[in-house]
């Protein structure tokens, strides 16, 4: 027979919580309430909430009503937790107000909160209620998700999960404060949380409107020649030249295939964006030499999941500490010729990479004479090719091998 669930509080003789967080370092709470203290008038009722809370039906799944989340509810609190940082401009500001007060959007939010995990913080509480008759009720998180949930309540050896933020909150409610854990457990950053991951559902276009307000008119030829699916201003480490910041951005325009993508670098110092001119003219220059390449656009139009993506860094293609890194690659594979190639072809060899969906990723030049040089690839094989010349090992395959204007691979030069 299944244990009775105790119901009364006042049949409570005393209650043991230990709590825990592992991180960079550790730290240990621990807490025992005796009878008497109990059965205080104070904490009598908070215990009484705890156990009716444990005692309620399990929640399977994080919902928008148990956690008090209503449309009236978003329009109060957007305010609350409208991003600061930049300032930001009109327009980010309306995006992020109109995505927290949208119940679809937070609802996929909410989902987020509780699939998120990270490393360096561990936490854990158990808090143990012993009865005078023998019984003990346990509740137990190891969650690092919001209200610590969810829960685990057992009795006599039969537990249940629960995502109910009432128990945490009447969980919490019983700590003094400063409790390790106690503001955790009782939700305090669930607000900030749940912004959070709204801000990720917005984040590309929150920040293609960053650059807009960091670059002003300066962006405003990129916006007028290409379409926009995303761009940041990034500090980045560029081999050779160190410390560098620039505009990244994946452009398109209309006349391209919608599996083709432009992936392009801009300088960017002391609020300068470096000239967009080469990007202007040569960038799609480069795009239409790789549509050229037919046996390329058949595979596209068989494989609508692959991604063609054309690379443009400043004023090139291919860049010197890239080309540097492949001279490498074939001087070990014993194919120094297919540099050579490469070589004679800068500065107007083109770089691109070809994704075919989850399953490989290659990566490649097209010579100024349209054959193409396949570098690396990672997967089972290269745009559908097996064998003919292509050698798959682990990881990061180096072919250094030359393929056709037909799409033939052909013998080593």
């Amino acid at each position: 027979m299944a244990p009775t669930f105790p119901r009364d509080a006042s049949g409570i003789d005393g209650v043991s919580i230990v709590s825990i967080w592992i991180g960079w370092g550790s730290k240990e709470g621990a807490l025992t309430l005796h009878e008497a203290q109990c059965q205080g008038q104070k904490m009598k009722a908070l215990l009484q909430e705890v156990l009716d809370r444990a005692r309620d039906p399990p929640l399977d799944s994080p919902t928008m009503d148990a956690f008090g989340i209503s449309q009236a509810w978003l329009d109060e609190t957007v305010a609350d937790v409208m991003p600061t940082h930049g300032p930001p401009s009109p327009e980010q500001t309306a995006l992020f107000a109109k995505a927290f007060t949208d119940v679809d959007v937070v609802s996929r939010a909410l989902t987020a909160c509780f699939n998120a995990r990270w490393s360096d913080d561990f936490p854990m509480i158990r808090c143990t209620i012993h009865f005078k008759n023998g019984d003990e009720v346990a509740i137990k998180s190891e969650s690092q998700s919001p209200f610590m949930l969810p829960v685990e309540v057992s009795i006599g050896g039969e537990g249940r999960v629960t995502f109910d933020p009432g128990l945490a909150r009447a969980i919490s409610a019983i700590l003094p404060d400063g409790f390790l854990n106690k503001d955790r457990l009782g939700g305090s950053l669930f607000s900030n949380d749940l912004k959070n991951h709204v801000m990720h559902a917005i984040e590309t276009r929150w920040d293609i409107l960053e650059c807009e307000r960091k670059l002003g008119d300066q962006i405003v030829p990129v916006k007028e020649a290409f379409r926009i699916s995303s761009a940041r201003i990034v500090g980045l480490y560029r081999l050779g030249r160190g410390s560098e910041w620039g505009l990244i951005a994946r452009l398109g325009r209309p006349d391209w295939p919608s599996q083709v993508v432009l992936d392009a670098f801009i300088g960017y110092n002391n609020g300068k964006l470096a000239p967009t001119r080469p990007l202007l003219q040569d960038a799609p220059i480069h795009v239409a030499r790789v549509l050229g390449l037919r046996w390329l656009v058949e595979f596209l139009s068989k494989r609508p999941e692959a991604t063609l993506t054309v690379h443009f860094s400043q004023d090139k293609s291919v860049e010197d500490e890239q080309f540097e890194l492949f001279r490498d690659a074939c001087a070990k594979a014993n194919k120094p010729r297919v540099a050579s190639l490469v070589a004679a072809s800068l500065p107007d060899a083109t770089h691109f990479t070809i994704a075919e969906g989850s399953q490989s990723l290659s990566s490649w030049f097209l010579l100024t004479d349209g054959r193409a040089v396949l570098w690396k690839f990672a997967g089972e094989s290269v745009i559908g090719w097996q064998g003919a010349g292509i050698q798959r090992g682990t990881g990061h395959n180096v072919c250094c091998a030359v393929v056709s204007q037909a799409g033939q691979v052909e013998g080593d030069p």
